[in-house]
């Protein structure tokens, strides 16, 4: 009977033992803490990995940005350096213009980029001019190479000048140019366009030798934006600026003939470069 109540009373109590724990608060505490802790930690563990990612495709983002922008710096920078690389007749510089006073003659001296042209100006006017001969001429064009800043070059037209009408009884011509960048020469001594001063000089030749002579105009042009002609200017253009050239020229013609006498006569000349090739001769008084 005793057992009995002893087992009964040992029941009881482990009983309410288990009670008292189930309801403590420290526990119900614990409890909640340990499920606060992993979702902490899963949490972390998610952010982790959002922040990884997100900063990962941030820094992707951010070195294409940069090579999208280098590359465009560098494709504008190259545009832009074609388009200064173009020729341009804008760069073309106007020839500075001097003048200076020798044995009674004045000369023009004419400084460009690529050359200096120095040449005789005749003061004297005319009143009347009066045509002599229509005549065909062979012209035949150098160049130089357009220069590094792509802004001229040097034109040389040889024109083969026409014969005079006769030599019999003269001893010798002599040919003075004014007013134009151009001179006479004998067929064998044509002006180079590797030439940086070119001077207009007068030519005395016999008659035999007045029936090969070469008339040479030269001129520094502006270059152009063509670049399948090298940068240089059409034919057309070309032949046009050397008409235009010969258009205030006075040619001067000193005859001197076997008896001794002289006899000197002024011309200019109208020509047709571009069309016919061909000269009109016009003598001045």
């Amino acid at each position: 009977m005793i057992r009995m109540l002893l087992v009964m009373l040992l029941t009881v109590c482990m009983a309410l033992s288990a009670g008292c724990k189930k309801n403590s608060p420290s526990a119900d505490k614990a409890s909640k803490q340990s499920q606060n802790v992993q979702k902490d930690t899963a949490g972390e563990q998610d952010g982790s990995m959002d922040n990884g990612g997100s900063g990962q495709q941030s820094n992707l983002g951010g070195q294409s940005s940069g090579q999208n922008e280098s590359q465009g710096d560098g494709q504008g920078s190259s545009q832009q350096g074609n388009t200064d690389d173009k020729g341009s007749a804008g760069r073309f510089k106007t020839p500075v213009v001097t003048s200076y006073e020798e044995n009674g003659v004045r000369y023009i001296k004419e400084s460009s980029t690529l050359i200096d042209v120095i040449y005789p100006m005749h003061e004297n006017t005319f009143a009347n001019e009066t045509f002599v001969k229509w005549s065909q001429i062979n012209v035949s064009l150098s160049t130089s190479n357009v220069d590094q800043e792509k802004s001229a070059y040097i034109l040389i037209a040889h024109i083969l000048w026409p014969e005079e009408d006769t030599i019999q009884g003269i001893e010798s011509f002599e040919y003075t140019t004014y007013n134009g960048k151009c001179t006479f020469h004998k067929s064998y001594n044509p002006f180079n366009v590797k030439n940086s001063q070119f001077i207009m000089e007068p030519l005395k030749v016999s008659a035999e030798e007045s029936r090969k002579l070469v008339l040479d105009v030269v001129l520094e042009i502006p270059a152009s934006d063509y670049a399948w002609n090298s940068y240089r200017q059409k034919t057309t253009v070309e032949k046009g600026l050397v008409s235009d050239a010969l258009i205030n020229v006075i040619i001067k013609v000193k005859v001197t003939y076997k008896d001794g006498i002289e006899k000197t006569d002024y011309y200019k000349v109208k020509a047709d470069i571009q069309g016919m090739e061909s000269m009109e001769l016009y003598k001045l008084e």
